[in-house]
């Protein structure tokens, strides 16, 4: 619609709509043309930006090592869990937090991740006391409770921070969905912790997208919160431009933290060999 022939600022909103979609579209695919173009290490790639990848700390499935350590593996499982039981449950809209038990129980969850973390961290220096020995599966289990409270905490907020309306319904309602959530992350674990081949690109895969997801809903949600576009997305149209924001500045976010480890390191070639 056009007023005295000059276009309306509906018409001005879907065109920088249009251009901004765009944008972040190329930048998305100039990501992922870059190298390296093969599937293990552009995963290795992400994980180089944000884990310490030290091979005794992490698994190896059919002589590959996994591209983030066991506890990263295992916090990234657990996100992934977590969103999907999000999905099964039909909560995608869910703007309510936790009651007050599960808010203390996923608190007790990233508890143990950190006190974990920090054992684990004294064993790196040989005469430091420490509580017990590390294991790799136990990095893992810790690590993927922390990765459960983190998506069921973080939702409801994104979904808060992100639509104008939202599911007046906490991510879990009761222990006995959280059990059974538990258990199927207990059978995961398991599983990767016995690192059959075949897991290898299935896991690589899984624990790099949950990189990627997490980061994007942060940082969607501070893009909305700087630009003052907060509580306002009404439809799905309304979701993807935010997003897809988000998933820009987390590209950003990770080539940076790689350069600068690179820089700092020298400990890989970049861009990684294919």
């Amino acid at each position: 619609m056009q007023v005295n022939g000059l276009p309306s600022a509906s018409s001005g909103t879907h065109r920088l709509r249009r251009i901004l979609i765009s944008v972040c579209a190329l930048v998305i695919l100039g990501y992922v043309l870059y190298p390296p173009l093969s599937l293990l290490p552009k995963a290795n790639l992400i994980g180089y930006s944000i884990c310490h990848q030290i091979p005794e700390r992490s698994f190896h499935l059919g002589g590959h090592q996994l591209p983030l350590c066991a506890r990263c593996t295992g916090t990234y499982i657990g996100v992934a869990l977590g969103f999907t039981a999000i999905a099964l449950l039909r909560r995608w809209r869910t703007g309510e937090m936790l009651h007050t038990g599960m808010v203390l129980i996923m608190v007790c969850f990233i508890g143990a991740m950190a006190v974990d973390g920090t054992n684990s961290y004294l064993t790196l220096f040989g005469t430091f006391p420490h509580l017990y020995t590390p294991h790799n599966w136990l990095r893992a289990a810790t690590g993927s409770l922390n990765g459960i409270a983190l998506s069921m905490i973080v939702f409801p907020v994104f979904n808060f921070t992100l639509r104008k309306r939202t599911q007046p319904t906490p991510p879990l309602r009761n222990v006995w969905e959280l059990v059974a959530l538990l258990a199927v992350d207990a059978a995961a674990i398991a599983l990767v912790q016995s690192e059959p081949a075949w897991l290898l690109y299935p896991m690589a895969i899984l624990t790099t997208a949950g990189v990627l997801w997490m980061l994007t809903l942060v940082n969607t949600m501070i893009l909305l919160l700087v630009f003052h576009q907060d509580s306002q997305a009404e439809s799905r149209r309304d979701i993807v431009l935010p997003l897809l924001c988000g998933l820009v500045v987390t590209l950003v976010e990770l080539t940076a933290m790689g350069t600068i480890r690179y820089m700092v390191t020298g400990t890989l070639g970049w861009p990684l060999a294919a």
